[in-house]
Formats: C-alpha cells, sequence, structure tokens
C-alpha cells in the first residue's frame, strides 16, 4: 500500500485527499448510490493505472474551491504535485519534468521533503526554455510566445559537480535531490497564478494549460542515472509509480483529465467550517 505520509501540497490539500474526495458519509454504505460511487471510484483508479506506467510518475492535480483553513491553498492558482520515496530503488533516479510554459500570470516549481520542509524553488523567468522556445515570463519576450517549452532536471544528491555544471552549460535547469536517508522521499509542487482565462483570453484552466492552445499538462518521469559517472542516460525507470507516495485514487489521468481535486461539497474536516 502506498504510503500517506502528509506530503507538502500546502499541507492541506494531500491531507483531505487521504480522507477523501467524495464528502460521503462512512456511515451510509451499502446504498445504491455509494455502491454506484465505490464502482465509478474504482473505474477512476484503474484508468490511472492504465495512464500512469512505466518511468510516467504519478501526480495530483489541485483546483480546490473548498474554502476550510484561514491559510490554504489559492483559489486563483492550479498546483500539481508528485511525491516519490527516496530509497535503495531510487538512490540512482533522476526526475525530469517536461512541459509548456503555462497561459498564466506566475508559475514556479517547488522541491519539498515530504515532511513539508522547502529544498529548492525555481521561478518562471529563472527557468531556462529549450532551445528554440522561449520564455514567456521574462520581461520583453512575447507572453503568447510559441514555441514555450522547458524541462528541468532533478539528479541525485550524489552528482559530481562537473556533471551538473556540464548539464547547466548545455542550457538545462538543475536542481538536486537530498541526501539518502535525510528524509523518506521528496515532493515536487508545481504553482500557477492567474490563468489567462480569468481574463477571457482563452478557455484555459485553472492551471493555465488547454485553451484555445491545447497546450497539454506537464509530465514527470523517471529515468536511471550512471552509477559510475553520475551522468543521465536514456534508460528509464521500470515503474516510477512503484515508488510513489500518492494514493492512487487520486492519481491524474491525462487521457480523461481526472481527477482533478476540488473538494467541491465535500464535508470539512471536524464536520463544520470556520
Amino acid at each position: 500500500m502506498r504510503g500517506a505520509r502528509g506530503v507538502a501540497f500546502g499541507g492541506i490539500v494531500i491531507s483531505l485527499a487521504l480522507t477523501g474526495c467524495t464528502g460521503q458519509d462512512p456511515d451510509a454504505a451499502g446504498s445504491a448510490t455509494d455502491r454506484a460511487s465505490a464502482s465509478s471510484a474504482a473505474s477512476a483508479v484503474n484508468s490511472a493505472r492504465a495512464a500512469v506506467t512505466g518511468n510516467v510518475c504519478p501526480m495530483a492535480m489541485d483546483a480546490s474551491e473548498a474554502d476550510y483553513y484561514p491559510i490554504q491553498p489559492s483559489f486563483s492558482a492550479g498546483y500539481s504535485l508528485t511525491a516519490q520515496t527516496l530509497n535503495d530503488t531510487t538512490k540512482d533516479w533522476a526526475y525530469v519534468v517536461s512541459g509548456d510554459f503555462p497561459y498564466s500570470n506566475w508559475m514556479a516549481w517547488y522541491l519539498y521533503t515530504t515532511a513539508g520542509v522547502p529544498l529548492v524553488k525555481l521561478s518562471d523567468t529563472t527557468i531556462q526554455p529549450d532551445s528554440g522556445s522561449t520564455n514567456p515570463f521574462v520581461p520583453g519576450n512575447k507572453i503568447l510566445a510559441v514555441p514555450r517549452s522547458y524541462h528541468l532536471y532533478f539528479m541525485p544528491a550524489d552528482t559530481p559537480a562537473d556533471v551538473v555544471s556540464s548539464m547547466q552549460a548545455d542550457g538545462r535547469n538543475v536542481a538536486l535531490l537530498p541526501d539518502q536517508g535525510s528524509t523518506p522521499g521528496v515532493s515536487f509542487v508545481s504553482r500557477s497564478y492567474w490563468s489567462f482565462g480569468n481574463d477571457d483570453l482563452g478557455d484555459y484552466d485553472r492551471f493555465g494549460y488547454g485553451g484555445p492552445t491545447d497546450t497539454p499538462v506537464h509530465t514527470i518521469t523517471a529515468v536511471l542515472t550512471d552509477p559510475a559517472t553520475g551522468e543521465l542516460t536514456d534508460t528509464p525507470v521500470d515503474d516510477c509509480g512503484a515508488q510513489s507516495e500518492l494514493p492512487e485514487a487520486i492519481w491524474y489521468d491525462p487521457q480523461t483529465n481526472r481527477p482533478i481535486i476540488t473538494f467541491k461539497d465535500t464535508d470539512p474536516p471536524g464536520g463544520e467550517e470556520f
């Protein structure tokens, strides 16, 4: 069973996700409605398992609408979370974020421990675009520029400095994972704030994806590094999902664009709102 550790997602999203997203009364089990809901949930899990295979790492997508806490994720932003175990199996794994810069006013990527300790922040203007692409967040660049792709490389903590320097010299965005044994796992969190959809500039979603450009959601994949040199290889890991800290019920399926966590109509923790 995949872990239910508290994962940094503003802390709140994941804790609510682990208690279930439907808001159903657990004491009301057994009705036809409950059985249908359970069947639907099981189908969603099976769909996510089918979509998240091989070296593709599971993600949870949050566009929260619930208003439970004084401090919580912004309702004007979309968040994604990938949480992975650090252990002997993953010690030579590197994680690669692949995506297009979203159509939004601001974005960033964060690396946390699964206890919520912040480690790395990569803000929009500091991210190098792929060769031939444009970072639309850099002042002076066109905000609707295409192509607009980028990659981020999260390398093992013991990656030699010369390997990191070489990757950076090639224009790659590189950050290091924490040392093995320093934390049970890591969380990769993205935040995209104020989608262009809010300004009637296209039907972009909360994350700044979709819309008239049909911009796809980013992905995170895991690839092996060479244990002798520390260099990145082209060899994908066999099963990134096997080392995921996320419950399968909230694994995002890009083929169906579900689930998107909103917690709308979900019973608040403790049964009452603040």
